[in-house]
């Protein structure tokens, strides 16, 4: 391909010759199909076949068995800073209609993404699902899940979660140095 010898021309050059971002998941097992592998967890979740999992066969399930929500599950990924990133999940409750309260975050050298997901109890799993964005801030990010719900509304419910992705969107942009 030709590209003339303008700044403009060589960021164009750049853009038509750059090449497409793959759709590819950066997390290891994001539908738990292979228990935790991949995920480091704590608290009261477990890998479940029996709520009706949104993607194949397994899901995690948080405060299973009437137990308080203490269940959090990581994941650390590799980034590149200045790229925009997708994460999407599906979470859902299980059971009877108490509300079921899922926090998420994404943290490099800082806060990238954070918030928390509500959904109420259904049988079966009516899954709900969320999509963001955050923009790395370094090499590495971490995903956080943590269950918030309280002891009272954990009681003949469950917090689900499947078909965790995360996918770089938009790359990091090229310095204006670099164009010259």
């Amino acid at each position: 391909m030709f590209c003339p010898r303008l700044v403009a021309g060589a960021a164009l050059c750049l853009l038509a010759t750059a090449p497409a971002l793959a759709a590819t998941n950066l997390l290891v097992n994001g539908s738990f199909e292979s228990n935790f592998t991949g995920w480091t967890h704590t608290g009261a979740v477990e890998i479940r076949t029996d709520e009706n999992p949104s993607d194949g066969t397994k899901q995690a399930v948080f405060n299973w068995g009437n137990v308080a929500g203490t269940g959090v599950l990581s994941q650390t990924f590799a980034t590149t800073a200045g790229a925009t990133y997708s994460l999407s999940f599906d979470y859902g409750g299980f059971a009877s209609p108490n509300p079921q309260t899922l926090g998420y975050a994404v943290q490099g050298t800082g806060t990238l993404l954070s918030g928390y997901v509500v959904d109420i109890g259904t049988v079966p799993t009516s899954y709900l699902s969320y999509t963001g964005s955050f923009v790395a801030d370094g090499a590495f990010a971490t995903l956080y899940f943590a269950d918030g719900t309280s002891l009272a509304n954990s009681f003949a419910s469950d917090l689900v979660l499947d078909r965790v992705v995360v996918q770089q969107t938009l790359a990091a942009p090229v310095p204006a140095w670099a164009l010259d």
